[in-house]
């Protein structure tokens, strides 16, 4: 158990565990789980990340899987690793919604996030998403000459 002096890492835990019981195939608990923390805690990026998370969880309402994270990007603050990974979320809904012209616009802004967030990983990992064969199809990811981040180049 976490001790009660240490509830950030309390709520983590509960973030992990609802996690958890997605990748178990019981996603109406986790989405339980994750409206019951949410609930309790305090806008800013912690509750961004949760409700980033319950975003997925509502597949079967479009309406509730657009708003929940365009909440979570509200909250997210200048973090833009989080951001980056909201506006991907954004981008898939988007996509299935049928709104090309929002789902460009959140993959734009997910890659431009990606990139300011300077994570090399992160950089990767959007260059192979689905929105930027879409979005960008002219651009390539190329490896700065100091080897120390990747970024866009037009060709």
């Amino acid at each position: 158990l976490t001790p009660p002096d240490q509830p950030a890492d309390a709520r983590r835990r509960h973030l992990d565990a609802a996690s958890e019981l997605t990748l178990a195939g019981d996603p109406r608990a986790a989405r339980a789980s994750l409206e019951k923390l949410v609930a309790c805690m305090p806008p800013g990026p912690e509750r961004a990340d949760a409700l980033s998370q319950l975003g997925w969880l509502h597949a079967d309402d479009f309406a509730a899987a657009t708003a929940v994270p365009e909440q979570a990007l509200a909250e997210a603050g200048d973090d833009p690793a989080r951001t980056a990974d909201i506006h991907f979320s954004l981008y898939e809904i988007w996509v299935h919604r049928g709104d090309e012209v929002r789902a460009q616009a959140a993959a734009r802004q997910a890659v431009a996030d990606a990139e300011r967030s300077g994570d090399p990983a992160l950089l990767a990992t959007s260059s192979r998403r689905p929105a930027l064969r879409t979005c960008c199809p002219a651009r390539t990811w190329t490896r700065a000459s100091s080897g120390a981040r990747l970024s866009w180049s037009d060709r």
